[in-house]
């Protein structure tokens, strides 16, 4: 199994795993955090691959973007 096939396996089952790239600011960042934990992937690789999943590819490309929170509206009403 190629590393690329690893590295998609791990961060479906591994909440954990993924989690560790949320934070990270862009593919680079992420290629070389999954080289740390032995993986030997390069950016094309990733950036190509077409069964990663939408949710797998915003963990790797630098986290998921946050909701905005809304519920703290306010209503300002003028006389």
């Amino acid at each position: 199994m190629k590393d690329i096939e690893k590295l998609k396996k791990k961060l479906e089952l591994d909440e954990g795993f993924k989690n560790l790239f949320l934070n990270v600011k862009d593919l680079e960042e992420a290629v070389d955090l999954a080289r740390q934990y032995g993986f030997d992937v390069d950016e094309s690789q990733v950036s190509a691959d077409d069964n990663l999943t939408d949710d797998m590819l915003e963990a790797v490309a630098g986290g998921k973007k946050q909701k905005e929170d809304i519920t703290n509206t306010h209503n300002y009403y003028v006389e």
